[in-house]
């Protein structure tokens, strides 16, 4: 029988990726008054995210399609591919449908764009893309302005960032911070920045592993 503390660390490396994906900036989202009204989100933000985790798409993910038509309808399928240190992985295919013609009888020539987009969307989001916009979290004005906070330019330096990760005495403390604070802070600098950091936070790791 598995221990408590075993279970706890299994079910925190299932929701790893997820928690890293999951919160989305509000800058890239908007309101979208049909029906019932939902919130859209910029799927090039989408983009990016995964590009932030995984790195270059083609290198370190990618996606796959499959197009048909049938009967006057557009169908997009997405299958999204991701790599760690193990090897590729896949989640797919995730299909949407769009009509090919607009109310008014004439055709739609954004149709496959649509179709495409949406599919894509979707399937990211099984992967815990923009979760919090899915889950509804979007609803909740409090939720929001929090978000926007935290996704307000970051003045600090690298030099201030490095200092805050010499600081942590664990590689937990060190997760736990990247995964809170240091991916907010890498969207808004340099490429060159962004090396450093997670070059310092890869041998500062390795240094607690071994005095450990």
């Amino acid at each position: 029988m598995k221990d408590e503390k075993t279970t706890t660390t299994e079910s925190s490396n299932s929701m790893k990726l997820w928690n890293c994906l999951a919160k989305t900036d509000p800058n890239h989202t908007k309101k979208v008054d049909i029906g019932r009204g939902f919130t859209a989100v910029d799927a090039h933000w989408q983009i990016q995210k995964m590009t932030e985790v995984f790195g270059p798409i083609g290198k370190g993910w990618k996606w796959t399609a499959e197009h048909e038509i049938d009967n006057g309808l557009y169908f997009a399928s997405i299958t999204v591919h991701w790599k760690d240190d193990e090897g590729w992985y896949s989640y797919g295919p995730v299909t949407s449908v769009y009509p090919l013609a607009r109310a008014n009888g004439k055709p739609d020539d954004e149709a496959p764009k649509k179709c495409t987009t949406d599919a894509l969307t979707k399937a990211l989001s099984h992967l815990g893309v923009s979760a919090d916009v899915f889950l509804g979290m979007f609803d909740d004005n409090k939720y929001v302005e929090n978000l926007k906070k935290e996704f307000a330019t970051d003045t600090r330096s690298l030099k201030q960032m490095l200092t805050t990760l010499h600081n942590f005495k664990t590689v937990k403390a060190v997760d736990t911070w990247v995964m809170n604070d240091a991916k907010s802070w890498s969207a808004g600098v340099s490429e060159e920045d962004k090396t450093e950091l997670r070059d310092g936070i890869t041998i500062h790791k390795q240094k607690l592993r071994e005095d450990n």
